[in-house]
């Protein structure tokens, strides 16, 4: 599946955008699950510039930035089929703390919510 998931309050916790905090729980080891299991995972995010670049290296100070395919970038496919890397990035599913819907422990994503989920769609 194409997985899109957002950064700030769903991988890593932010109150004072653009500082990054630590990780949200459980946010790392799932999206290594997710990765294992050959899911193609983009960063969807509203960072752009220096913002994003700071995304990537938290990223990578946490060993997961070689999960994520690409950031703000649709699947290579979608973007032939579409002639077009539109904005709006195409996904299965998206992984948001401002998503309707989403499951959240103290304002944050909850992971473990999250995989049970997507292991139902699997």
């Amino acid at each position: 599946m194409i997985i899109a998931i957002d950064f700030d309050n769903t991988i890593a916790n932010t109150t004072n955008y653009p500082e990054i905090g630590g990780p949200v729980k459980g946010a790392l080891a799932g999206i290594r699950e997710l990765h294992s299991k050959g899911h193609y995972i983009i960063l969807w995010t509203c960072r752009e510039d220096a913002a994003l670049d700071d995304a990537y290296l938290w990223l990578y100070a946490h060993n997961v930035c070689h999960a994520f395919k690409t950031y703000n970038r649709n699947h290579p496919d979608l973007t032939e089929q579409y002639g077009n890397d539109s904005r709006k990035i195409g996904a299965d599913i998206y992984i948001d703390d401002k998503a309707v819907g989403c499951p959240k422990v103290d304002g944050v994503v909850d992971w473990d919510s999250i995989l049970r989920y997507i292991e139902g769609l699997e």
